[in-house]
C-alpha cells in the first residue's frame, strides 16, 4: 500500500502557515510521531496531521481540496482546464475555510462557478465535478499509475538509496513530473513529493528543458544529473500508458 506523506513544507500548506511557523508545530509536545525520518527530512502520514489539526480546532480545507484537484485534468497556463483549477481551488477554499464570505460549501457550486470561468477561455470546456473525498484517507488509489516511461529501471531511476529516498521522472503525454518516495516498515512505496516541471514533448529541446526545470526544483545535483541522463536516453522508446 502507498501512504499519503507530508513533510513540513506540505504542513505549512495544509495548515496555512509559512514554513517557518510549521517546522515550529512539528516540535511541540503533542504534534504526531513521524513516521520515517530521511536525510532531507521527517515525513508524516497525512491523516495524522489532519487529524492533530481538527483536534486543535484548526481549519485545514486544503487537506479536501487537494484530493479534489488530482481529479481534475492538467492544463498550460491560460487554458480552460487551468482556469478551472484555479477557480475551483479558490472557490473550494473560501467555502471549507472560516468562510466569512458565506460561500457555498457544496462542491456543485463550485463547479458551476469553475465551469462558468473555464467557458470564458473554451466556450466548449467540459469535465466532471470531482468526487466527495475523505480527507483523512491514508491510502493512495492510483500509487505511480501515471509512470509511462517503459524502462523498470527508469521507473525508479536509480537514482538515490534508502535513507536519502528514490526519485523518478514521469511525462504524461503532456506534462513532466519527478517524485520523491520512500520505502518504510514494508508498506510499498511511499511518495514523500511530487512536483511538476513543465510542458514539452521528447525532442531537441528535452535536454536543457529538463535540465533547467530540475536545477529550480532544487534536487541534489547527483540526483538531478542521473534523472536527466536517464530521461533523455530513454526519450525515443515507445510509451506506454
Amino acid at each position: 500500500m502507498n501512504f499519503r506523506l507530508v513533510g513540513v513544507r506540505e504542513i505549512s500548506k495544509l495548515l496555512g502557515v509559512s514554513r517557518q511557523r510549521a517546522d515550529q508545530l512539528v516540535r511541540i509536545k503533542d504534534f504526531p510521531d513521524p513516521v520515517a525520518e530521511l536525510t532531507s527530512g521527517r515525513v508524516w502520514k497525512r491523516s495524522t496531521v489532519i487529524r492533530w489539526a481538527k483536534d486543535a480546532d484548526r481549519s485545514v480545507p486544503w487537506a479536501t481540496v487537494e484530493l479534489e484537484l488530482e481529479q481534475l485534468p492538467q492544463g498550460p497556463t491560460g487554458s480552460a482546464s487551468s482556469r478551472y483549477r484555479a477557480v475551483w481551488e479558490i472557490t473550494r477554499m473560501k467555502a471549507l475555510g472560516r468562510n466569512p464570505e458565506e460561500v457555498p460549501r457544496t462542491r456543485e457550486y463550485a463547479h458551476a462557478v469553475a465551469l462558468a470561468a473555464a467557458r470564458q477561455v473554451d466556450p466548449s470546456f467540459a469535465v466532471a465535478m470531482p468526487s466527495e473525498v475523505d480527507d483523512e484517507a491514508d491510502a493512495r488509489t492510483d500509487p505511480m499509475r501515471r509512470m509511462i516511461f517503459n524502462s523498470a529501471d527508469l521507473w525508479f531511476a536509480r537514482a538515490g538509496d534508502d535513507h536519502r529516498g528514490y526519485w523518478h521522472i514521469e511525462w504524461d503525454g503532456y506534462e513532466w513530473w519527478v517524485r520523491q518516495c520512500f520505502i518504510a516498515d514494508g508498506s510499498g512505496w511511499n511518495l514523500l513529493d511530487r512536483r511538476s516541471l513543465g510542458f514539452t514533448r521528447p525532442g531537441p529541446e528535452l535536454e536543457p528543458f529538463l535540465q533547467r526545470a530540475l536545477i529550480e526544483t532544487e534536487l541534489p545535483s547527483d540526483i538531478a544529473d542521473e534523472l536527466l541522463r536517464s530521461a533523455v536516453a530513454r526519450a525515443d522508446q515507445p510509451f506506454r500508458e
